[in-house]
Formats: structure tokens, C-alpha cells, sequence
């Protein structure tokens, strides 16, 4: 890291970034557990978690939140003898055999990659953007794309079916670690949230006559409690600007919605609705000029 590790890793919390991931190959056993406790105290204060790599003894002693093991280390069902059921047991992956076997192994999660050469580990081959396509098409497990992955870079592998990131050098070489993180984070929930819109506009169109529909939060819930013509949709962290974008959308599509529309931006611009006013939350008082509410994920 440009500045060391501490440093890149306190920054990087403040940034934004909630999973920590250690991985330290020089330092003996005794340093490297003291590096582990350092990291374990800066994620707890932060409400991040924290991985311990290729060591479930020192992921337990340092009360990591979980272990992240190789194809080299120890099996996933090793790994989990040691950590028990109640830690975290991630594998890398580098070709859908592995990813396939690791489902079985009972693996938490998964490491797909590499997508681009890493200076952090050498492969005889990468497995490149095809084989996260391969894994977005199949794996319903928790992964994430691993491997070179950079500011640049990433709009490429979302295309491919990435929706998690594992980055290294992007944030330990900049010489800003934390503006680093911001940046990164920024990329990804631009693309998220664009993302989800779009799929909310296309569930529209296909299903303009539906009783419900929703997006991806806790506002599942509440289709049995909603009357037909009910249009359910979670914005996640789209701007005020989608949110906006979004109606209109509806309004121009003739979407029926005489009974209440039901949108849930979640936390990101409440501020920004509020102060258009076509928008707003229930215990505001407010409607939406056809009668829908708003509700944020909070509130139920």
C-alpha cells in the first residue's frame, strides 16, 4: 500500500467500504495476528466486516468474521471445521468446475476471477469477463468479481453479470485510499441504481395491468396488503432525478394508478423529493398528485 496498510485501511472504512478482506503473505504468524486484531478493531468501529485470508486459525483467534481460502489452501469444509458455522467461508474461483464444486462445499460465498491481470497474484491464465458471465447465468450464491478490478474497468464487468466488487491496487496504491473507496463506491451505485431503474421501466411495460410489483428491499412484503392496480418499486439509491424520471415514466405509459403507488427510494435523496414535492413519505402528510405514497424501506 502507498502508505501502508493501516493507514489504506482506516481510510478506506471512512470511505465507505464495509468488507475488509486481510492478506499479508510476509509477516510471521505472531505479527500477522497482531495485524489481524489492529484490523478487527478498526472494522468493528467502523460496522464493517472483517476476512481473514487463507487462515481460519488466526480469522478465530483474531474474531474475524469469517475466512476467504484459495484453490491451494485448505477445502472449504476444512476451513469451516475450523472457523464453525457461524463465521464466513468464501473460496476464489477460476473456472465454473471450481465455482460449481465450491456451491456444494458449502461455501458462503465466492471469488470470481480473475478478470484482469493483478500485480497482487500471478495466474498462468484468466478466466476474464467470459467466466463471470458463466457464473452470473448459473451461481445464485453470493460472489464477487475479483482481479484487477478498477474504476475504469468496472462499467465492463457489470455488463457481465457483476454486481459485487473485490478491488486491491485501486485503493492501496492511490495515493488518497479513502477518495479511492468514495470514487469506487460512487461508480457502483450509479450503475446500480441506473440499473434498477431500468428494470423497473421494463416490469412496467410488460406488466402494466399488474396488481403489484417490486423491486429489491423488504417492499416485497407488502404485496399481499396491497389492492390491485398497486405499483410497488424500489429506486435503491437512485437519485431524486430518477425518482422524478421514474413517474414520468409512468404517467406516460398510462399506468393505472388510481389506487396508491407505492415507491421506495430507501435512504439516498429524501431531501431532494421532498423539496420537489411531487414525491414524499407517508408520515409527511403528502401525496403524490394521482394519491400514491411514498415509503422508504425504514418504515416497514
Amino acid at each position: 500500500c502507498h502508505h501502508g496498510s493501516g493507514p489504506a485501511i482506516r481510510q478506506a472504512l471512512e470511505g465507505g467500504v464495509r468488507i475488509v478482506q486481510l492478506r499479508e503473505k510476509e509477516l510471521t504468524d505472531r505479527c500477522l495476528l497482531e495485524a489481524a486484531c489492529r484490523v478487527r478493531e478498526w472494522t468493528r468501529e467502523a460496522d464493517s466486516l472483517f476476512i481473514m485470508n487463507d487462515r481460519p486459525d488466526l480469522a478465530v483467534l483474531a474474531e474475524a468474521d469469517g475466512v476467504h481460502v484459495g484453490q491451494d489452501e485448505l477445502s472449504v469444509r476444512d476451513a469451516r471445521r475450523i472457523v464453525g458455522p457461524h463465521r464466513l467461508v468464501g473460496v476464489s474461483t477460476h473456472t465454473i468446475e471450481q465455482a460449481r464444486q465450491a456451491v456444494l462445499d458449502g461455501a458462503d460465498y465466492l471469488g470470481v476471477g480473475p478478470c484482469f491481470a493483478t500485480s497482487t497474484k500471478s495466474f498462468d491464465q484468466l478466466a476474464g469477463l467470459d467466466f463471470v458471465r458463466q457464473v452470473a447465468a448459473e451461481i445464485t450464491l453470493p460472489w464477487f468479481a475479483i482481479g484487477g478490478i478498477s474504476l475504469a474497468n468496472i462499467p465492463a464487468v457489470r455488463v457481465a453479470g457483476a454486481s459485487r466488487f473485490a478491488v486491491s491496487s485501486a485503493i492501496c496504491s492511490s495515493p488518497t485510499p479513502g477518495r479511492a473507496a468514495v470514487e469506487l463506491l460512487d461508480e457502483l451505485r450509479a450503475g446500480t441504481a441506473q440499473e434498477r431503474l431500468l428494470k423497473v421501466k421494463q416490469h412496467v411495460r410488460r406488466h402494466m395491468d399488474a396488481g403489484w410489483f417490486a423491486g429489491a428491499s423488504d417492499v416485497h412484503q407488502l404485496r399481499p396488503k396491497t389492492p390491485p392496480g398497486t405499483v410497488i418499486a424500489d429506486l435503491g439509491v437512485a437519485s431524486a432525478a430518477d425518482a422524478i424520471d421514474f413517474y414520468e415514466s409512468l404517467e406516460g405509459m398510462r399506468v393505472r394508478i388510481d389506487n396508491p403507488a407505492v415507491v421506495d427510494p430507501t435512504r439516498s435523496f429524501g431531501a431532494g423529493v421532498f423539496e420537489i414535492g411531487i414525491l414524499a413519505r407517508p408520515d409527511a402528510g403528502l401525496r403524490t398528485p394521482r394519491g400514491g405514497i411514498i415509503v422508504g424501506s425504514t418504515d416497514f
